[in-house]
């Protein structure tokens, strides 16, 4: 029998990131609507501009609070939260949100490639700062194909 050209799941493992003790949705890129998977494709260049300026310095204070901004919306479009909630986030935790949710993405398109790894079990993602650098920041990811 001839591989599939398509292998699609509608069954999508609700992930969750905890933030000060309390978990939270995130979206998973394969359950995003259309129109949120336009938006976050149209928020990524633009985050990928500001961060550049960010590691080369040359970002102004009119670029900062664009950034603060943009990182922002992403959030608010993939974490499901009260306002509460977003507004206590600091710019740090935006992109470990930010991070986590491109995670899902990566692994998303891995297992539609290879058609092999199990879905993950709810997982809880920690919203505290890592030790990762911003100087290593992935490019947002692309949900068109």
């Amino acid at each position: 029998m001839a591989e599939p050209v398509l292998d699609i799941t509608t069954l999508v493992e609700p992930v969750h990131v905890r933030i000060d003790g309390a978990p939270h949705r995130l979206l998973h890129p394969d359950a995003m609507t259309l129109e949120q998977t336009i938006h976050m494709e149209d928020l990524g260049p633009r985050v990928q501009e500001l961060f550049t300026k960010l590691r080369d310095k040359t970002i102004d204070d009119a670029g900062r609070v664009e950034l603060d901004d943009v990182l922002d919306r992403a959030v608010r479009l993939v974490l499901d939260a009260p306002d509460v909630v977003h507004l206590r986030l600091g710019q740090r935790q935006r992109f470990d949100v930010i991070k986590a949710f491109m995670g899902l993405s990566d692994r998303s398109a891995a297992e539609t490639t290879e058609a092999a790894a199990p879905t993950p079990t709810t997982p809880l993602i920690g919203a505290s700062s890592s030790p990762d650098s911003p100087a290593s920041i992935p490019a947002l990811p692309s949900m068109g194909g």
